[in-house]
């Protein structure tokens, strides 16, 4: 006859589970972020902060340049001095296309003439898109292959050539 099975008589068998396959997939994902981590290169723009100070600054015989860029919706204006002084006003070239090569014509005729400055206030409008800001930026710092070099002399070295134009950058308050 059928009898039921007891339940003293059977055993629970309590398995582990099996951590193996579940750590080889950890450390392969692992393996694989640390070695695809140097494929791709971050790069930064160095953005001085303006530092505010309760002393009072000593007086210098130097005026300073105090070259400021407007980013307006039309234009891009030019300004120097301490009160602001307009130097260039550079107007689009099309609707919403600023025209960074006369900007850069621009500032290499003022890095000429200033050769020691290396600061350049920006005040952009709000709206500015990243690319658009980006696209200006690259032009203010930087020389480029077929602008005239432009030496300045240094006690040690003899004369050396300059290879940024302006790239201490410091933001302005943003306004609309």
């Amino acid at each position: 006859m059928y009898k039921t099975p007891s339940r003293r008589k059977k055993k629970n068998i309590l398995l582990k589970p099996n951590l193996t396959p579940l750590l080889d997939a950890v450390f392969i994902f692992i393996f694989f972020l640390l070695f695809s981590s140097d494929l791709k290169k971050i790069f930064e723009i160095p953005i001085d902060i303006p530092i505010i100070s309760e002393t009072e600054t000593p007086p210098s015989k130097k005026i300073p340049l105090g070259l400021t860029l407007k980013i307006e919706d039309q234009s891009l204006s030019l300004y120097s001095g301490s009160p602001l002084k307009l130097l260039k006003k550079i107007e689009n070239v099309e609707k919403d296309k600023f025209n960074v090569e006369d900007l850069h014509k621009e500032l290499v005729q003022i890095k000429k003439e200033n050769k020691k400055e290396k600061s350049i206030i920006i005040n952009p409008i709000v709206d500015i898109t990243y690319e658009k800001l980006i696209r200006i930026l690259d032009n203010i710092r930087y020389f480029r292959n077929t602008d005239e070099s432009i030496f300045i002399k240094d006690p040690i070295n003899g004369e050396v050539r300059i290879r940024e134009l302006f790239n201490k950058i410091i933001f302005e308050n943003i306004k609309s």
